[in-house]
């Protein structure tokens, strides 16, 4: 997988079960400098991602100091922490964007209305920086909600499907 250029935005499609590519590049990543991570689904390891970064870099409590994690609790905290996320060249990894979207109670409009203000705020946020979105199918997905990829589909530069894991643990390539 390369790395996201700044600017770019990259949507990293995967298996419910498969973070390692994901923790892979946050290491990576933060391993040249700071990095923000927003968890949209509670699923972010912390443990293995101290693993990658020991793997990746012999300054890993730097490395690691690097990293600014947030777990977004609904659609509405994700809104708040991605207006709180200043425009820097920092990059910024999603992980499983829509599960928010897909397990908020409110209404399917209100769930649209959150998903193009978030679009917006990406939209921002990659004028300054490479962004990261990574998406897992959800294990229900609501009829009113299926066009929700679409609307994340329309705004990315790049789609890299992460079917299997890694065969070797290389870092990520820069473009």
């Amino acid at each position: 997988m390369n790395a996201p250029a700044p600017g770019e935005l990259l949507l990293m499609v995967s298996p419910r079960w498969e973070h390692s590519s994901i923790l892979n590049l946050v290491a990576w990543l933060a391993s040249r400098g700071p990095v923000s991570v927003i968890d949209a689904s509670g699923g972010f390891d912390a443990h293995q991602l101290a693993h990658l970064v020991r793997q990746q870099t012999q300054h890993h409590i730097q490395a690691l100091s690097q990293i600014h994690l947030a777990r977004a609790q609904n659609g509405a905290h994700l809104l708040k922490l991605l207006k709180s996320t200043p425009s820097s060249t920092a990059p910024l990894l999603v992980i499983d964007l829509l599960s928010v979207f897909y397990e908020e109670p409110a209404s399917s409009a209100e769930c649209y209305r959150m998903l193009g203000i978030a679009v917006g705020q990406l939209n921002r946020l990659r004028r300054y920086a490479p962004v990261a979105l990574s998406i897992h199918p959800p294990r229900v997905l609501p009829a009113d909600r299926i066009g929700m990829l679409e609307v994340i589909l329309e705004i990315v530069d790049r789609i890299e499907f992460l079917e299997h894991p890694p065969a070797d643990r290389r870092p990520p390539r820069l473009p």
